[in-house]
């Protein structure tokens, strides 16, 4: 299910090679609007579902035993924030009638202010 999380939020934000992390986080908080006093607490907990997505992809994942319970859980409730933030952003697509996010960069020049 981890894998299908990441696979539908790239769909959704687009990454770029090397900062499939970064784009999807900082276009996540743009899309949904992420107040900056939860922007940190948003972004570790897509950390943590990112570093899940890696150790099952790329090994490390530890599986645990059935009746381990409380590791399961955090497990659970990490796929259940990547699924939210899924139908936020399809909802936050849809609601601002947007088909996708696009990035652009701008270089400003700074006028010298003379004191």
């Amino acid at each position: 299910m981890v894998s299908w999380v990441f696979h539908a939020l790239e769909a959704i934000y687009g990454t770029k090679a090397g900062r499939g992390f970064n784009d999807i986080a900082s276009k996540a908080i743009f899309l949904l609007e992420i107040p900056i006093n939860k922007q940190k607490r948003f972004k570790a907990s897509l950390r943590d579902l990112n570093d899940l997505r890696s150790s099952f992809i790329h090994g490390g994942y530890k599986v645990s035993h059935p009746l381990n319970d409380a590791y399961d859980d955090e497990v659970f409730k990490l796929i259940e924030f990547g699924v939210l933030v899924i139908i936020n952003s399809i909802q936050g697509l849809v609601r601002k009638k947007w088909i996708e996010l696009s990035v652009q960069e701008v270089f400003v020049g700074v006028p010298q202010t003379y004191s």
